[in-house]
């Protein structure tokens, strides 16, 4: 039976580029930070991050076309393998991988976009505690210690390729006439409450379940989300 699940194989390659970025975002911010965790010019930081954020338009552009292009061919085997014929080239998917290619891009750039804010609010924060806790702020200022690049990077890492199958497999799934998914989960510790009460349940691919505190949505589109669409073939294309 086919999975319809291809976090993992895809997962080290985003994450690996997008640690390479958080890397780049707090050598920025080092930078223009001192000894004490002072911020020397907030603007120049601003600048130098803004000028970052769209200096990366052109490689996210051509990292994710390629991702989204091997994802969907590996979601077009899994259907193959139950017998059904999904056509990539059709306007369809050809759109909802330039929808997907476009949203992580402009998710790829609010990491340096966002940090500047958030080295402006530590370096403030730095600055009203003492021992430990100023030592251990004025270390993520100074990149000594993991700070916000890294854990965005790697939150945004995950979620947007769990985002990116979801849509696939439900554009894939519209093409050729299945309506209906089983919700599946990661099922490990760290699958959140509402979601695991939804393993196993039916949906239809136009009718997410509203889940309270989340909204509507289906299974890996929301932040850091691993879940997954299983889809329930009913019938087999020749």
């Amino acid at each position: 039976m086919p999975q319809f699940n291809h976090l993992k194989t895809y997962l080290p390659q985003v994450r690996s580029s997008y640690n390479r970025i958080a890397r780049i975002i707090q050598a920025i911010i080092s930078s223009h930070v001192d000894n004490d965790g002072r911020i020397d010019d907030f603007t120049s930081l601003s600048r130098d991050l803004e000028r970052y954020g769209v200096n990366l338009n052109k490689w996210a552009g051509e990292f994710w076309r390629q991702i989204l292009e091997r994802q969907s061919k590996g979601l077009k085997n899994d259907w193959a393998k139950a017998g059904i014929k999904v056509n990539n080239q059709s306007s369809q998917m050809q759109f909802a991988i330039v929808q997907l290619q476009a949203q992580a891009v402009n998710e790829i750039k609010t990491l340096p976009l966002n940090a500047a804010k958030v080295a402006q609010d530590l370096s403030r924060k730095a600055a009203l505690e003492t021992g430990d806790r100023a030592e251990s702020l004025i270390a993520q200022l100074q990149g000594l210690k993991p700070g916000y690049p890294e854990y965005a990077a790697k939150r945004l890492a995950r979620t947007e390729i769990a985002r990116s199958q979801s849509l696939l497999v439900q554009k894939q799934a519209e093409d050729v006439g299945v309506t209906h998914y089983i919700w599946r989960t990661a099922d490990d510790s760290d699958v959140r409450d509402a979601h695991a009460d939804l393993d196993g349940k039916v949906f239809a691919f136009n009718d997410p379940p509203y889940i309270d505190g989340e909204g509507t949505h289906g299974p890996g589109e929301i932040w850091n989300c691993r879940c997954w669409a299983e889809p329930i073939i009913t019938v087999k294309n020749q």
